[in-house]
């Protein structure tokens, strides 16, 4: 009789272990939650071009897609005439330049549920343009070079590593610090620094002057976006969100004063300009261009610029011998530019009226990049030993309760077999 009664606790405490795995991997597998924890991943947005994608343990390189997840050990390569983007949180991106070679080493949330992020990224050849986060504690980014290290933690810079291994380092807004050698230098906005293999960073000097920029200017409160021919935005989407993808450009804030956008060595070709108002007004639109610091033309539309409606403009722009050039007066108003055309045009009235009522812009003329979301699992804490998310924790609730319970049914039955 024991020997029996033996076997059928065997028997119950057997089937009460299968039923809570059972139970725990069914809410597990079933539970879609598990998709959205904060797995460390950057995603990859291709701007124009073939992009081409070695990931981690892989063999062989894969041609890439927008939307990609990129997990740490993935490596990227653009090609000659290729854009791309890799967002790694909310605010911080890097943008790879035609030829370039990148690596993302490693990928970290920020202990205690913060909204921080360790990133750091091995260029191996090419230029990137990197955002980092300054909000909610700012993001740890990182950039290892043949030559050099930076590490940032909330700015906007540029690295370029060339066929000899050297290191440039440019930065635009905040400071950058820059590492080789045993010494560092930092590398605050408007300045420079280079760094050749086995030597130590030079004194960092200020950047070059821009040989050719374009300034855009929206005189009132609004949501400015402006395409340039390779594809990149810079600018505010409708959301409020703000968006740098050109490299050296600069976004002001969004003030009652206005916008201002300026874009360091532009590319020739066709920018397209939208805008949406913070509140209906008549407002101006002014388009200038400088070389070698100098204003070499200024050209000034008036619009309607609503809430409801993004208001479209169109630039356009041509180079000769490396410079920007002065319009005939006969280049600017409506008439779409021609091949030859040596200055933006904007599509509009002509340069006599005063106001225009432009054409609302296609849907996805404010198309936002994609982005990292992080789930956020503060209210999880004091749980965070059953699991990740409320699913999970819920499932391994009632696993642990079907075996309190099944428990206490075999300990009744013992007592009154005893």
């Amino acid at each position: 009789m024991k020997t029996r009664t033996g076997s059928i606790m065997t028997a119950i405490v057997l089937v009460t272990i299968v039923l809570f795995l059972a139970v725990d991997a069914g809410y597990f597998l079933y539970n879609p939650g598990r998709f959205t924890t904060s797995f460390p991943f950057g995603v990859l947005n291709i701007i124009r071009g073939n992009v081409q994608v070695l990931k981690k343990d892989a063999l062989s390189w894969e041609k890439a897609s927008s939307g990609m997840a990129l997990e740490p050990g993935s490596r990227v390569k653009t090609s000659l005439d290729a854009h791309a983007v890799i967002t790694f949180a909310v605010g911080t991106t890097s943008k790879l330049e035609p030829g370039t070679d990148l690596v993302i080493d490693k990928i970290e949330e920020g202990q205690g549920g913060s909204q921080a992020y360790a990133v750091m990224l091995k260029q191996q050849s090419g230029k990137t343009w990197n955002q980092v986060d300054k909000a909610g504690g700012g993001t740890n980014f990182q950039i290892r070079t043949a030559s050099a290290e930076i590490t940032v933690h909330g700015t906007l810079f540029t690295t370029e590593v060339d066929g000899a291994g050297k290191t440039i380092v440019q930065t635009t807004e905040g400071r950058v610090g820059v590492s080789a050698g045993g010494s560092e230098v930092q590398v605050s906005a408007g300045m420079m620094t280079e760094v050749k293999p086995n030597e130590k960073p030079s004194p960092p000097v200020a950047m070059p002057q821009a040989k050719n920029e374009l300034v855009i200017t929206v005189n009132q409160p609004a949501y400015s976006l402006v395409k340039d021919p390779s594809g990149s935005s810079a600018g505010y989407l409708d959301s409020g969100a703000k968006v740098n993808q050109i490299s050296g450009s600069t976004v002001s804030e969004v003030g009652q004063s206005g916008q201002t956008i300026c874009i360091r060595e532009p590319e020739a070709g066709d920018y397209t300009l939208s805008v949406r108002g913070i509140t209906d007004s008549a407002g101006q639109v002014s388009v200038e261009g400088l070389v070698n610091g100098k204003s070499t033309f200024l050209h000034i539309e008036s619009c309607n610029i609503t809430a409801a409606k993004d208001t479209l403009l169109k630039l356009h722009y041509d180079v000769i011998e490396g410079l920007l050039q002065r319009p005939d007066a006969s280049d600017q108003g409506m008439a779409a530019a021609s091949s030859t055309a040596s200055a933006p045009v904007i599509s509009g009235p002509p340069a006599e009226s005063k106001t225009t009522n432009i054409k609302p812009a296609p849907a996805d003329t404010k198309k936002p990049p994609t982005t990292v979301t992080k789930k956020d699992t503060s209210a999880d804490k004091g749980l965070t030993w059953l699991g990740a998310d409320k699913n999970t924790q819920l499932g391994r609730l009632v696993s642990v309760g079907c075996f309190i319970f099944l428990i206490t049914i075999i300990f009744v039955f013992m007592r009154r077999k005893s």
